[in-house]
């Protein structure tokens, strides 16, 4: 799933641009209205937009029922989000100076340090493939592995490696980040960043796994997305929460390969490639 598909099946999208396009007929309704004498073709030209854009409205919504589904319309949290984007819009195309054009450049700016910040987290859309991962050799409780991009399912770009694990099992750690859907022009609700490979003995007796080790997997955001990550950690951005998913611990073999899954948001698994 793309960034366009993303906004094509999302609600938000829908009702945001609803809710914009309602503002402006009420906009054009009020001007009409207050026309006179004189300005009798320009109110009838007004009152003709607004009509027309009550009109497109009506659209939207009907698209932000069918074509998500109509259990995600029926959201109380998605009425409340258009009503608010309604409010915001009438204040701003009232007052385009004092509100409008300082509103547009401070949601410029955040959604600009953002797309900054998330260049370091590849998107997710559950259920996804995150990465491969595969072995390249196996001797004496050592594993030298390679973790791929899974993104086009051609294996060709390495993201991580040759690395050394000790133990003859791995799991892999993920931090996970989720977003509200209010920030739905970001193109995703989820994205997701490799964060370390555990290496495990297995004990075939009790059936159970034993760490070994831990190979933390280092990224290198730019000072802005350090400063952004802070922030969100700090749990001072409304909306945006970072977890971490570790898949089960898993016995691998030389020369095989596996898929790092996302089925749900909630689950993460290491799977036998097909």
């Amino acid at each position: 799933m793309g960034y366009a598909e993303f906004l094509v099946r999302t609600p938000w999208s829908w009702v945001a641009l609803a809710a914009l396009t309602l503002a402006a007929a009420v906009r054009n309704l009020f001007t009409a209205c207050l026309l006179r004498g004189r300005l009798r073709r320009r109110r009838e030209r007004d009152m003709a937009t607004a009509l027309f854009l009550i009109s497109t409205t009506l659209v939207l919504l009907t698209l932000a029922v069918f074509i998500p589904g109509p259990s995600r319309f029926l959201d109380p949290a998605l009425w409340l989000f258009g009503a608010g984007v309604l409010a915001v819009a009438l204040a701003a195309v009232s007052l385009p100076l004092l509100i409008g054009v300082p509103l547009a450049l401070l949601l410029s700016v955040v959604l600009v340090l953002f797309s900054g910040y998330l260049q370091t987290w590849t998107p997710a859309y559950p259920p996804d493939d995150i990465a491969g991962l595969r072995v390249l050799s196996a001797h004496q409780e050592r594993l030298t592995i390679e973790l791929m991009d899974a993104g086009r399912g051609d294996w060709h770009e390495v993201l991580i490696g040759p690395m050394e694990v000790r133990g003859g099992a791995v799991a892999i750690e993920i931090e996970l980040i989720k977003l509200h859907h209010a920030y739905f022009l970001l193109g995703c609700r989820y994205a997701v960043r490799l964060h370390a490979v555990h290496g495990y003995r297995y004990d075939p007796t009790g059936g159970t796994f034993t760490r070994l080790a831990t190979g933390p997997i280092s990224t290198l955001p730019s000072e802005t997305a350090l400063r952004v990550e802070s922030l969100v950690r700090a749990g001072r951005v409304p909306g945006v929460r970072i977890d971490t998913r570790l898949t089960e611990p898993r016995r691998v073999s030389a020369s095989s390969e596996y898929t790092l899954r996302i089925p749900a948001a909630e689950r993460l698994i290491l799977d036998t490639r097909h």
